[in-house]
């Protein structure tokens, strides 16, 4: 099997000019970018990137920096196309559309879950949860408003899973909650059934 490697360029803010790359690893690198094939109105300020080895799909979400740049361009996406090595791209699909600025994306293939950070979330920059395929389980209820789908009632999500953190020092004998800042990375652990993330403004990975 040819091992291959995603990634993303958010371009400039707000505007229609970003990008997602497929690099091959196996012998001399090839870069191709996906943008012909995903449709540039669909890569306004693309971030984080997942696959789903078992589905063959790609996700990413696309979310323009902050509260005040999501109201300004609109809101964060969570989007999905083919996986399919260099070839990827084909068949765009908005799974979420309503999220603020997402950044960070981690994909749990057991219960078909997304986590997302999202920094402009508010009154705090939060964690959500939404099901892979809330555009399938949601199609009987959802609408169009300002050009994205949103939800009238809530059916497979997004459900805020933290909008704080609890730093624990001198082993635990003292706590302190602060409320997130920047969340941005996202990782998950399977063996632990728990996820880390890290918020730069606060300086903690956690």
């Amino acid at each position: 099997n040819k091992r291959f490697m995603y990634f993303t360029d958010p371009g400039q803010p707000g505007e229609y000019d970003g990008a997602i790359y497929a690099v091959n690893l196996d012998g001399e690198p090839t870069v191709v970018s996906l943008a012909s094939k995903i449709g540039q109105t669909k890569l306004r300020d693309p971030k984080g990137i997942a696959v789903d080895l078992k589905r063959d799909f790609l996700y990413w979400v696309d979310g323009a920096g902050n509260f005040t740049m999501a109201q300004r361009f609109g809101p964060g996406q969570l989007w999905r196309c083919d996986l399919d090595g260099l070839a990827s791209g084909k068949n765009p699909t908005l799974v979420y559309g309503n999220f603020t600025s997402p950044q960070g994306l981690a994909l749990n293939l057991d219960n078909w879950t997304a986590f997302i950070t999202d920094v402009g979330t508010m009154p705090n920059p939060a964690v959500w949860q939404v099901g892979m395929d809330w555009h399938l389980d949601n199609r009987a209820v959802m609408g169009f408003a300002h050009g994205y789908a949103w939800e009238f009632k809530n059916v497979s999500g997004p459900h805020k899973m933290q909008d704080t953190i609890q730093l624990d020092t001198f082993g635990g004998e003292f706590q302190k909650v602060f409320p997130m800042s920047f969340p941005y990375d996202i990782a998950l652990d399977y063996v632990d059934q728990r996820y880390y993330l890290s918020d730069p403004d606060l300086g903690i990975v956690g």
